[in-house]
């Protein structure tokens, strides 16, 4: 099973159990109002052919940590004003 169904299925016994009808009014809009706000984007030429490149250096496994990252961009940062 998946991690989506096994959050589904969590949250289909939690609101099965809850009684309070407010509660579940105002859970039955935020579903409703989240359904309504998706927004399909459409990409310009270029923005495709950075996500087509993105999705080639995934595949060839050039990418780095969300941690790699932040020490990189601080040593830029630091770098960039060597004073400080």
């Amino acid at each position: 099973m998946s991690r989506v169904e096994l959050l589904r299925e969590r949250l289909i016994d939690k609101i099965f159990n809850i009684s309070n009808e407010e509660f579940l009014t105002a859970l039955d809009s935020l579903i409703t109002a989240t359904k309504n706000d998706l927004v399909l984007v459409d990409f310009n030429e270029t923005q495709l052919e950075m996500i087509a490149k993105s999705k080639a250096d995934i595949e060839a496994g050039r990418t780095i940590t969300n941690e790699e990252m932040k020490k990189e961009s601080a040593q830029w940062l630091k770098d960039q004003n060597p004073s400080k």
